[in-house]
């Protein structure tokens, strides 16, 4: 195994949430993004994070942990 690599289909992080909540949470951030026109790069900076990471969210390949949880339930609170 090479330095830096993460194994195909393991996941970084416990979310703290079951999927189906985290789906739903990550839904409601996508209408947030639609309906208030952010882009991912705002988003990401909002939350503290690269744009990249958002799209491993969105895409299942990765999970936000339990504190990126509460930020986005924060965010979507604030936004909404």
């Amino acid at each position: 195994m090479t330095k830096g690599h993460w194994p195909k289909g393991k996941r970084r992080n416990d979310p703290g949430v079951t999927p189906r909540e985290l789906r739903k949470i990550l839904q409601m951030f996508l209408r947030c993004k639609i309906s208030h026109g952010y882009g991912y790069r705002e988003l990401a900076e909002e939350l503290g994070r690269e744009s990249r990471t958002l799209r491993r969210w969105i895409s299942g390949e990765d999970w936000p942990d339990k504190r990126d949880v509460l930020k986005l339930r924060r965010f979507i609170l604030r936004v909404s």
